[in-house]
């Protein structure tokens, strides 16, 4: 008996497993706004802290934000007009850029209220763009001859990354394991995706197009980004195991870029249908239009919320996707950070599924019974 129900446990998690789980939206949320209208969700950490950027009350300037436990933190500037924030930790470290006092943009890392200026390759500007769990930062610097380079700081040292011989490069993303990826361009003046270990810089191709380009890393060292196929069309790509693989559009629409992908392999990014940015996620199986997901949580425009999602930014592994939606307050609509809750339930053919395990199991159990009572009635 405990063998048989032992088994049937076993099979019903298979069956689980196995059935695909549809994705449900089960809260939407306006973040970020420091006052002024517009503003931009870009990441999110593991506990939830978002960062991006909104204009400051009159609209006068952009500032970065750090979004935590309900309220919007002002990252303020190097005495300059505007900042941006990019990246965000597990421990709430934050990178962007901010304008210092003559107007250039200048990497910074803000940790314990404290915001620092990470300095350059020896040129005029810089930008920070991602943080790994420790500490290190990735980004874009000048270098003395004003070239555009991807860096890594790391133990106060900024490093210069290398390039494909182009002008300008940049790293967007970096994981636990210290494995950078980012975009470079070659000596023919095209961008090309790169990940960077151990000291390398090595280029991941194309989907048959002339240009790629990477936003994020997790950390099983899975990469997106966005490409040109042989069309010359753009594409969302996963690249993992040495392949780089399209994503499929969602139904409909015409091109698309990833812009963030999960430990859990779930990516989200930007899809466009008819010429509109919309918001979409990958599930490993089938792109999701954010806006049908999320349908019963937006407003028709006759009362205040988001009516459209145009942007999906980044995803953490709870399921917390953070973005930029278009925002209606009653007057009128512009652009503001978003943060949307997704969540999976069992489809009714798990239900059926498991069900029929259930029913094998009895059927199996009733067998067994009736074989061991006849053996006994032979003896």
């Amino acid at each position: 008996m405990a063998r048989l129900i032992a088994l049937v446990l076993i099979s019903l998690t298979g069956v689980t497993i196995a059935i695909a789980q549809p994705i449900v939206a089960i809260g939407l949320t306006a973040v970020g706004s420091l006052g002024g209208q517009s503003g931009i969700g870009n990441a999110v950490n593991s506990v939830g802290q978002i960062v991006g950027s909104s204009d400051i009350a009159g609209g006068a300037q952009t500032h970065g934000f750090l979004y935590s436990a309900g309220t919007a933190t002002d990252l303020g500037t190097f005495g300059g007009t505007n900042s941006y924030a990019y990246g965000i930790n597990s421990s709430g470290q934050v990178v962007g850029w901010a304008e210092n006092s003559s107007g250039v943009q200048r990497a910074f890392l803000y940790s314990g209220g404290t915001k620092t200026d990470l300095g350059t390759l020896g040129g005029s500007i810089s930008r920070a763009y991602g943080i790994n769990t420790g500490g290190q930062i990735v980004g874009t610097a000048y270098s003395a001859t004003e070239e555009h380079r991807p860096f890594l700081y790391s133990g106060g040292v900024m490093t210069d990354l290398g390039s494909f011989g182009g002008t300008w490069g940049r790293a967007m993303s970096i994981n636990s394991s210290g494995i950078v990826v980012g975009t470079s361009q070659n000596a023919s003046g095209n961008a090309r995706a790169f990940v960077y270990s151990g000291g390398t810089l090595q280029e991941l191709g194309t989907l048959g197009g002339n240009w790629s380009d990477v936003a994020k890393i997790n950390d099983s060292n899975q990469i997106v980004g966005g490409t040109a196929n042989a069309s010359g069309q753009g594409r969302a790509f996963l690249f993992q195991e040495g392949a780089m693989t399209e994503i499929p559009l969602v139904a409909g629409h015409t091109s698309a870029y990833a812009n963030s992908i999960n430990n859990h392999g779930v990516v989200v990014g930007n899809s466009s249908q008819s010429g509109s940015s919309r918001a979409f996620l990958y599930d490993g199986t089938t792109s999701h239009d954010l806006n049908y997901v999320a349908a019963s949580l937006l407003s028709d425009g006759s009362t205040p919320g988001f009516t459209a999602l145009l942007m999906a930014q980044d995803i953490n592994d709870s399921g917390t996707v953070v973005g930029t939606g278009m925002y209606f307050d009653g007057a009128s609509s512009y652009w503001q950070a978003y943060s949307l809750t997704i969540s999976s339930v069992p489809e009714p053919s798990t239900y059926a599924a498991v069900l029929g395990v259930l029913v094998a199991a009895f059927v199996a159990l009733r067998q067994s019974r009736y074989i061991r009572t006849s053996i006994k009635r032979q003896r």
